[in-house]
């Protein structure tokens, strides 16, 4: 596959962090497996992932038990305070 922002070949088969709005809460999903263009950055998802993707939130919705790894805490700032 060439990378349709800079043309470069051939992408590379890695994995990346995916983070996900559900409703008010923040997910972060890690090793979702990605092509990756060595020469800009962009990145380009299978269908299957994102349907994956997909059902993992409904999944999360629907099983109280499903547990994740860790539990992060962020920092969240209004822009007109910060500067």
């Amino acid at each position: 596959m060439r990378c349709g922002i800079c043309n470069y070949t051939p992408l590379e088969l890695t994995t990346t962090t995916m983070e996900e709005w559900d409703g008010d809460e923040l997910i972060v999903i890690e090793e979702v497996p990605v092509e990756k263009c060595p020469q800009c950055g962009e990145e380009y998802f299978k269908p299957e992932v994102l349907e994956e993707l997909e059902a993992l939130i409904e999944r999360r919705r629907q099983l109280p038990q499903l547990q994740p790894e860790a539990i992060l805490q962020v920092p969240v700032f209004k822009f007109a305070l910060a500067v």
